[in-house]
Parts: structure tokens; C-alpha cells; sequence
């Protein structure tokens, strides 16, 4: 039977890549410039050692961090981004590098020493049942800003034809110029109050972004190749967009291995200062993003009214009884109220999603133990079975766009000072910069 010649081409079409749903464009003096318009600029933190801080010096922590969401502008779109992964080689190599391995005998213990590391990457340091590994933390601040370019008018459009010829082109070049200089303004701005908190920003460069982004898009290439060097005429979405991925309602899918993504579903009934911490002592590599926004003051304002006028219409029981429990909402209510009007705290909108990826049961059993780790928090987790895919991609860096959390309903309402308890702030010690011997912390850092 003979076919078309629609249906001839179709059998050479390869369908969308992954790339296509990346949102990395190109990097300008600084500025990341995406792929809808929008900008972004990303750094990487150092988190602070929580290993003998008492609770006073994490709340003051706490309040250090608070003090960015606080005065972090509107307009962004925010992520804390924390990476953990198992490809410490590079960290080894620049151990090896420090000093001199002339010794015969200095070289073979350090060898021992280092081929024992390398092995319990795999499945852990004896006696520790795999608990204790050898992994790399990194954490990373990103913010996104949308822009509302406007297409050219009809007569712009004639007087480009009629007039001047580069009249729109011109006009395109001068915008953006404009805006991309107010946000490179805005981002120092933002990387000013963090650097005061403490936490010594550090702007991530696009090498550095395809360096995080490569093991999580090619996962099985990352094992034997390393990342490509990065083309500043190409875009970065097809530099890191290197391996057949085949994307289904669970997450993305290459080679076999699978990624899963679990969203932060119920909210604990109390928060303290680095309770995040928990989920570090997960095995294997995974990512953890917290994307968020503040809402305007306005509208939280209007929320909490709403809500506080229909908690004192239930104050009575059916039975005529004063009803405590919507007393107690009512309070709390009134209180938020009244620390949103003064100032005192901010409304941040949130979602917090665990990607984790592996194999087969492998798989399934850092999903269990990341529901686990997110139980033993008070808060409870969902995985997703039928959004996977575009969360995983919402994970990434510049991946949060608030506008599509209106249909995935998975924000939640917070204020900033219980927001600010949940940001990966603290991390482990480091040790010193030029150390005699290479050791690991408990938790193998």
C-alpha cells in the first residue's frame, strides 16, 4: 500500500528533544538570557557548619536568612537548590594536586586511602551499612525575572518599511539593553544582601551551570565522559541536553535510569532551625529545590481576612458551644495579621520537591527512604505519578515559573520566619583548605 508523502517525512521526524523544553538560552555579561525573555543570574552559597551550634546560634542563623527572604523584591521568582552527588572524583584530584608525591611511600597510602573513598561511593564505609558515603553537597540561589516584551505595532511596522528600515530592530536592541543593565543592578543588589547574611555568593559561571546540569540529563555519559565545554555561540540547552531521554508521567527515563520527584504535600505542625538536615543523610544523588515567590502585600492581606472572617462566622459549635479549635485559628489568624501589616514577616508562596534517581528497586527504595526522612519531619510527601516529568524539570535551575504552580496546586503559604527554618543554610564541616591528611566528617562530607 502505498503512503503519503506527509507519512513518509513523519518517519524521519525524531519529535521534541529535551533541550526544546530546557529554558537556557545564552549568557550575557553576567546575565543569564532565557529562552522566553525572562533573565536570571544564579550562585552558589556556603552553607555554615552546624556541628556544636547551640540553638541560640542557629536561631541567629534562621534570622540571617530570614533577613534575605525579606528583602528579596516581588517581582523574582527565587530558588534554593541543593545538589548532592556521588562524583567526588574532582575533589581527589585536587587533593593529589596540593603538594608533591615523590615519596614512594607517601604515594602508596594515599592511594589506599583514596581507592578506599572511591569504593564507598558505591555502598558505603564498613560497618556503617551504607549509611555513611562520600558525597559532594552544593548549594545555589537562583532568581528569574519576567519581562512583558510587547510584538511591534502596526505603525512601527510602517514606518520600519516606509522610514527607517532598522527602526524595529533598533528598538528591540535598546530595550533590552535597558533591561538587561536594571537587572544586572537588581541581581547585585540581591547578591549584596546575601553576601551580608553570610553566606559568601559566589556567581555561578555557564561552565559551572553545565556542570551541575550534565549527571542530571545524562546520567549514564556522566559516568564515563565528562561535561562538554561550553560554546558561548551555542545554546546551553543543547550543550547539556546530550543523551535520548523518554519522558513519562513518573519523570524523565535514559538508559534505565529513572528519575522520581516527591513534593512536600502537608506541612509540619511546628519548624526549627536547619530541620532540613534530615533529608542530607539520604544515600544516593539527588536534587532538592525550594522554588518560591512573595505574593503582594495586598492580596495576603485580603487572604488572611477572608479567612479570618469565615473562622469567626464557626466560632459557635452546632450544639451552641464556643468552638476552641476555630478560636485557636482565629488567633493565630489575627496575629499573622498583624505582624504581615507591620512588617515584621512576609507571606512566601513555596514548593519544595526531592528529585531522586536510580534504577529499578534501587529506585523505589530512596523513594521510601525519602518519605521516610520526610515523615520524620512531622510533614508528609506525595510522589508524583502523573507530573514527574515536568517537575523534574521545574527542579532546575530557572525551572520555576509561579504562573504554572496555578495548576499544579503545589505552593504553600507560609510565613518567612517558618519558611526560613526549611532552607538548606546548614551544611558540614569542611575541614581546612590545605589538609595534611584527607579525612571525611561522620556524615561522609
Amino acid at each position: 500500500m502505498a503512503i503519503t508523502l506527509k507519512e513518509y517525512r513523519s518517519a524521519f521526524d525524531r519529535g521534541p528533544s529535551v533541550a526544546d523544553f530546557l529554558p537556557y538560552g545564552a549568557f550575557d555579561e553576567g546575565v543569564y538570557i532565557l529562552k522566553d525573555g525572562s533573565m536570571g543570574a544564579m550562585w552558589s552559597l556556603a552553607t555554615i557548619p552546624d556541628e556544636g551550634l547551640s540553638e541560640e546560634e542557629k536561631d541567629r542563623v534562621r534570622v540571617s536568612i530570614e533577613g534575605v527572604v525579606m528583602r528579596i523584591p516581588r517581582e523574582l521568582a527565587c530558588q534554593f537548590i541543593l545538589v548532592c552527588s556521588s562524583g567526588i572524583e574532582p575533589f581527589l584530584q585536587a587533593y593529589l594536586s596540593v603538594g608533591k608525591l615523590e615519596g614512594p611511600m607517601t604515594k602508596l597510602f594515599l592511594e589506599s586511602r583514596l581507592e578506599v573513598i572511591r569504593e564507598a561511593t558505591k555502598s558505603g564505609f564498613p560497618g556503617t551499612d551504607g549509611e555513611f558515603r562520600p558525597h559532594m553537597l552544593s548549594v545555589y540561589f537562583t532568581i528569574r525575572r519576567f519581562f512583558n516584551w510587547g510584538k511591534p505595532g502596526m505603525i512601527d511596522s510602517i514606518r520600519s518599511v516606509l522610514l527607517r528600515p532598522d527602526l524595529v530592530k533598533s528598538s528591540y536592541e535598546s530595550s533590552y539593553k535597558r533591561e538587561r543593565e536594571r537587572f544586572a543592578r537588581l541581581a547585585r543588589s540581591v547578591e549584596g544582601t546575601i553576601n551580608q547574611a553570610g553566606f559568601s555568593p559566589r556567581s555561578v559561571s555557564p561552565q559551572e551551570l553545565i556542570a551541575v546540569l550534565y549527571p542530571i540529563l545524562n546520567p549514564i555519559r556522566a559516568r564515563s565522559i565528562g561535561e562538554p565545554t561550553y560554546t558561548p555561540g551555542q545554546s546551553i540547552s543543547e550543550q547539556v541536553a546530550l543523551s535520548t531521554m523518554e519522558v513519562m508521567p513518573e519523570g524523565l527515563k535514559c538508559d534505565g535510569v529513572e528519575t522520581r520527584v516527591i513534593s512536600l504535600e502537608q506541612s509540619p505542625e511546628a519548624t526549627f532551625p536547619g530541620m532540613i538536615s534530615e533529608l542530607l543523610k539520604m544515600g544516593g544523588n539527588y536534587v532538592v529545590a525550594i522554588n518560591f515567590h512573595v505574593p503582594p502585600k495586598d492580596k495576603e492581606m485580603h487572604y488572611l481576612k477572608v479567612k479570618g472572617a469565615l473562622a469567626f462566622t464557626h466560632r459557635f459549635t452546632v450544639l451552641g458551644d464556643v468552638s476552641v479549635e476555630t478560636q485557636t485559628v482565629k488567633r493565630d489568624i489575627d496575629e499573622t495579621t498583624e505582624r504581615l501589616f507591620s512588617g515584621a514577616t512576609r507571606t512566601v508562596l513555596f514548593s519544595m520537591h526531592v528529585v531522586r534517581q536510580g534504577e529499578g528497586e534501587e529506585l523505589e527504595s530512596r523513594v521510601g527512604e525519602t518519605l521516610d526522612r520526610m515523615h520524620g519531619l512531622g510533614c508528609e510527601g506525595v510522589v508524583e505519578d502523573l507530573i514527574g516529568d515536568s517537575l523534574t524539570l521545574a527542579s532546575l535551575p530557572f525551572g520555576y515559573d509561579p504562573a504554572n504552580d496555578k495548576f499544579v496546586r503545589r505552593e504553600r503559604r507560609w510565613p518567612s520566619d517558618n519558611f526560613s527554618d526549611v532552607l538548606p543554610t546548614f551544611g558540614n564541616w569542611q575541614g581546612t583548605t590545605r589538609p595534611v591528611f584527607l579525612y571525611l566528617s561522620r556524615r561522609g562530607t
